[in-house]
C-alpha cells in the first residue's frame, strides 16, 4: 500500500512537541517500531498510484496548504491484521479539509483506495508500533505511561509513504507553503 500521508514533525515545528514525539519514539527502542521512520498522518492509502500523474497532483495540493498544527491528545489502539499502538490526533477542520482535498486532487490517480480512509470513516493517528497481541500492546503502551501525551506539532510537508516488511518509507514529499 502507498499512502498520501502528512508528515509529522517537519519545517518549522513546534518544539516541545517535537523533542515529546522524539522521546516517544526512542522508548521503544526496536520494540515493534523503526526509530528511523518519519511519523506521519496517513490521509488516504490506494495499492498503487499512476505516479506520473500523482506526483505533480501531491506538489500542487502542497503548495495549496499553509504547514498545519497537528493536536496529539492521548493513545489509541487500531485493529485489522496486526493491532497498532498509536498516538491519537484531533481531527480538527483543517486537517480533515486536507484529507477530503487529498483524495478528490489526488485519489483518482490510484487504484485499489482503502475504504478505512473514506472522509466519514477516517481516524487520524501517528502509528507507533504494531503487535500480533492485546498483551504485547499492553506491554508497549506500559513504556509510555511516563510522558504527557497531549501535545501539538507542526507539520510541514505532505508526501507518498509506501508500506514495505521493512517499515514505511518516505516515497517523495513537499513542503506545505501556501
Amino acid at each position: 500500500m502507498i499512502g498520501v500521508a502528512l508528515l509529522i514533525g517537519t519545517g518549522k515545528s513546534h518544539q516541545e512537541g517535537e523533542n515529546e514525539l522524539d522521546a516517544v519514539r526512542r522508548s521503544f527502542g526496536g520494540a515493534g517500531s523503526s526509530e528511523d521512520t518519519v511519523p506521519h498522518i496517513t490521509l488516504f492509502a490506494a495499492r498503487s498510484f499512476d505516479m506520473k500523474s500523482a506526483k505533480p497532483a501531491l506538489e500542487a495540493l502542497a503548495r495549496s496548504c499553509a504547514p498545519i498544527t497537528v493536536s496529539v491528545r492521548g493513545l489509541g489502539v487500531l485493529g485489522g491484521s496486526r493491532l497498532s499502538l498509536s498516538l491519537a490526533v484531533a481531527r480538527a477542520p483543517r486537517l480533515a479539509a486536507l484529507q477530503k482535498a487529498a483524495i478528490e486532487e489526488i485519489g483518482r490517480f490510484g487504484t485499489g483506495l482503502d475504504s478505512d480512509y473514506a472522509v466519514n470513516a477516517w481516524v487520524p493517528h501517528v502509528a507507533l508500533a504494531a503487535a500480533d497481541s492485546p498483551a504485547a500492546i499492553v506491554t508497549l503502551a506500559e513504556k509510555l505511561s511516563s510522558f504527557e501525551l497531549s501535545f501539538d506539532i507542526l507539520s510541514g510537508e505532505l508526501g507518498f509513504v509506501e508500506a514495505t516488511a521493512d517499515g514505511p518509507r518516505v516515497l517523495v514529499s513537499h513542503p506545505l507553503d501556501a
